[in-house]
């Protein structure tokens, strides 16, 4: 009885502990039931396969898989970024594992498998295994963390060594249970085994962490970069609309004078042709700034109004509204 009610606490608080370091870690969905469900999903599920004794193997790729599918339900964060958090409890499943084992192995002269087996051993070794994963949640929940983000090939890379570090850590675990007392020698040698694929897991998930929170600062210099670019030519489209503007008021007066004096002469048929060409050459003119009401494309276009009047090339444009698309601000 006792057995059952430590498996169940167990479980409860493992599934806590993973939908606690993603709710630290990723943006989640408000909405409260449908965490209540992924939840309790996952806590039954992976209660029933601990129930009918599947392989370790198995039953740690299909925790990580449930994990993983849980992950992307709930989260409004990047793809990249749910895939790594929702990834990162079986690491430290696996890392509390290898050091319980450790522990029992230093603090104990019992058997592998009568720490597993062995009542009050093997309790208190889940305890301490428990512990190690609260201890390791709450550090990595808490630690400040730059923004990452992957392209395709890492989600590859990254479940390339997800799996094989589980599966070979796992199946090391495996072999030492089964080996007699008198293999400790062996039993050692598979454990610093054991510690030493520990540490180059790690150590490969952080430098790809690192990686992406290179591609992450590449891509911001690239945006950053771009909205350089569109801010200057918002500058030089001023600074030539500006320029623009003092030649016409200069000329405007001009015209106002000819025009002037035409009426006082009752030309009028000349009037209406000079107003005519003058209003043809306003609208031909390149300070005139296209208002598509997306500022970077009027800056792109209307910079290159200039360019086109002075190769004499016609430019006729119509803007046609999208609707139930914002077109006031840039994308």
């Amino acid at each position: 009885m006792i057995t059952i009610f430590i498996n169940i606490f167990s479980n409860l608080l493992e599934t806590w502990l993973f939908f606690y370091l993603i709710r630290n870690r990723l943006l989640l969905k408000k909405n409260n039931r449908l965490i209540t469900i992924c939840f309790i999903t996952q806590f039954i599920l992976i209660s029933i396969m601990n129930v009918i004794q599947i392989d370790s193997v198995i039953r740690m790729i299909l925790t990580l898989i449930i994990q993983i599918g849980n992950s992307f339900l709930l989260s409004q964060s990047k793809k990249t970024v749910t895939f790594f958090w929702g990834s990162i409890y079986m690491i430290i499943v696996i890392f509390s594992d290898a050091c319980t084992f450790q522990l029992g192995a230093i603090f104990t002269n019992y058997s592998a498998l009568e720490r597993l087996y062995n009542k009050p051993i093997s309790l208190i070794l889940t305890f301490v295994y428990l512990y190690i994963c609260i201890i390791m949640v709450l550090i990595i929940s808490k630690k400040h963390y730059q923004k990452f983000m992957f392209p395709w090939y890492y989600y590859i890379l990254f479940s390339i060594i997800i799996f094989f570090g589980t599966i070979t850590v796992e199946r090391l675990l495996d072999i030492i249970l089964f080996l007699e007392n008198h293999y400790n020698t062996i039993q050692n040698t598979l454990l610093l085994s054991i510690g030493f694929i520990l540490i180059i897991l790690i150590l490969t998930i952080y430098l790809i962490y690192s990686m992406g929170v290179l591609y992450q600062h590449n891509i911001d210099l690239e945006v950053e970069n771009r909205e350089k670019k569109f801010e200057k030519q918002q500058f030089e489209l001023l600074s030539s609309t500006n320029e623009m503007l003092h030649i016409w008021k200069h000329d405007f007066h001009n015209h106002l004078s000819v025009i002037n004096s035409m009426i006082h002469n009752k030309e009028y048929l000349e009037v209406q042709s000079y107003i005519y060409t003058i209003n043809k050459n306003i609208n031909k003119s390149s300070w005139i700034k296209i208002q598509t009401g997306n500022n970077i494309v009027d800056a792109i276009l209307s910079s290159k109004l200039r360019i086109i009047n002075d190769l004499n090339i016609e430019f006729n444009h119509h803007i046609h509204p999208v609707y139930g698309v914002r077109t006031d601000i840039p994308p």
